[in-house]
């Protein structure tokens, strides 16, 4: 029976009872290798339900008393390095960016040849679900950083479904900073021209994360923390304590620091960030950095003027929003 458990079988058959039989008949097993060739393949199928029973009871145990945590961002806003040094606590697997694959195969930006067989959006859930980014038994807690703009409305409605009780984080950096950040990073990408303006307004547009903060909001107000790149940057230990109590972990040291050229073992499908990733790969620490003042970028021609100006408005709309809330880092 399917609900039976690693005990039960052994209690149906226990490991003793057979040495007993096997001590008792050595005649008949000389003389009927046809039995005995049953007699091990019956063998092998208890020994193999029992171990899958154990696994079983071992992820249902794990995945039961897990946490879930998103942090929600947009390029150019320090949410990798702010994952890398989440890394650092304990019992905690960090996961980068995993809707991503199936998202650039959705829009066609996906290379077939370096992912032939691309993950699906549902595929990915359910690994999170499972527990599959885990690495060490000893771990039960989830950090998966994604980008808004790579779920679509339906996998959003999902995520929310089966993972209500998750925390989530929202990483905003400043237009005005990230806009010439972007544009600056994919000239120097390895292809540079496959960054069309319509891939670089839907990389960059803020209304998914102000979308994603309507909706998490509208369920649960206090599973939402806002946190600005900026303030991150400025003072990072301030930061993160309010992240750690947010998920609700301590706050270490060890957060502030890290071996450089180590990528945690649960970030996957690293080839396809394509250098996007150097600079955190080789961080070794956050480095505190003044605010500045925040002035109007130099902008190279009316397109990047365009992509300023459209998100300063939807900017300003997240900002009212979470200014009518506790849950801000601001």
């Amino acid at each position: 029976p399917t609900s039976w458990t690693a005990s039960s079988w052994q209690l149906a058959c226990p490991p003793e009872l057979l040495l007993c039989w096997l001590r008792d008949n050595p005649v008949r097993l000389r003389c009927n290798s046809r039995f005995l060739h049953r007699l091990m393949i019956n063998c092998l199928a208890i020994v193999s339900v029992s171990l899958l029973c154990v696994m079983a009871e071992q992820v249902g145990s794990r995945t039961s008393t897990s946490s879930v945590i998103f942090i929600w961002s947009h390029p150019r806003a320090l949410s990798t390095v702010l994952l890398r040094s989440l890394a650092e606590l304990p019992k905690t697997t960090t996961v980068l960016e995993p809707f991503m694959i199936p998202w650039q195969d959705v829009i066609g930006f996906l290379d077939r040849g370096k992912n032939p067989t691309p993950p699906s959006f549902e595929s990915i859930m359910d690994h999170i679900e499972v527990g599959e980014y885990y690495t060490d038994t000893e771990q039960n807690v989830q950090i998966i950083k994604e980008m808004p703009v790579h779920i679509p409305p339906h996998v959003f409605d999902a995520i929310f479904d089966r993972f209500p009780h998750a925390k989530h984080i929202l990483l905003v950096r400043h237009p005005y900073r990230m806009i010439p950040s972007y544009f600056e990073a994919i000239s120097k990408d390895a292809q540079p021209e496959a960054f069309t303006k319509d891939i670089i307004q839907m990389d960059v547009t803020y209304k998914p994360l102000l979308d994603t903060a309507q909706r998490v909001l509208g369920l649960q107000s206090d599973s939402l923390l806002m946190v600005d790149a900026e303030g991150l940057h400025a003072d990072p230990r301030a930061s993160l304590t309010r992240i750690c109590n947010h998920i609700g972990v301590p706050f270490l040291e060890s957060l502030l620091q890290w071996k450089p050229h180590e990528i945690p073992s649960s970030w996957r499908d690293l080839h396809a960030f394509e250098g996007w990733l150097d600079t955190v790969v080789s961080s070794s620490s956050w480095s505190a950095r003044p605010l500045g003042d925040l002035i109007y970028p130099k902008v190279e021609d009316a397109f990047q003027k365009e992509c300023v100006d459209t998100n300063m408005v939807l900017y300003e709309r997240l900002m009212q929003l979470f200014r009518q809330t506790r849950n801000a880092d601001l």
